[in-house]
């Protein structure tokens, strides 16, 4: 049902380009992109929906603490997002089923659970970055909203480093007893 929908929402987008560009096709190279890309989609939909879902349920929480009258904790600065350090060996898991050659199930599920952790990764490497810099400014959300829609590879890639590399040498408690 996922793959007939966003197959179904790629067609629908290539025929609305053909009436903005008044009946042309759009090119071959860009529709092969776009079809990779929803191949991609399709493939790695469980982890796509996992990280909506941990995202949902953060937004839940975080307004029914604003909301509750008792004072309920809310969700802490970004700067102080982790997790358990040994998760990092689900992710080189999920990376070992992808470059194992034990077939296609094997390597989806490995690609769902390598997207899931790169994106809690990314999470933990930002928050590394918040927490070196002090703090984010409204031009540094202009600087990272630009970097993510020109430059995305590179910015969450980069993240990620950032994040596994956090795992093992504990960036932010080293920061923390270079500035005392």
């Amino acid at each position: 049902t996922v793959s007939d929908q966003l197959r179904g929402g790629f067609a629908t987008w290539l025929d609305a380009i053909s009436v903005l560009r008044e009946g042309k096709t759009p090119s071959p190279t860009l529709v092969s992109a776009i079809y990779r890309t929803v191949e991609a989609q399709v493939s790695v939909f469980p982890a796509l929906l996992a990280i909506e879902t941990l995202a949902a349920l953060g937004a839940a929480w975080w307004l029914y603490a604003r909301l509750d009258d008792r004072g309920g904790s809310a969700l802490a600065s970004v700067s102080a997002f982790r997790f358990n350090d040994h998760l990092v060996w689900l992710m080189i898991g999920g990376l070992m089923l992808v470059a194992g050659l034990a077939g296609e199930g094997v390597t989806r599920i490995g690609a769902n659970i390598a997207v899931f952790m790169a994106a809690l990764y990314a999470v933990r490497g930002l928050a590394v970055g918040v927490f070196v810099s002090g703090g984010i400014s409204a031009i540094g959300y202009t600087l990272i909203a630009l970097g993510i829609l020109f430059a995305a590879p590179a910015v969450l890639g980069f993240a990620v480093i950032l994040g596994v590399a956090d795992t093992w040498l504990d960036l932010r408690a080293r920061v923390e007893s270079m500035a005392t």
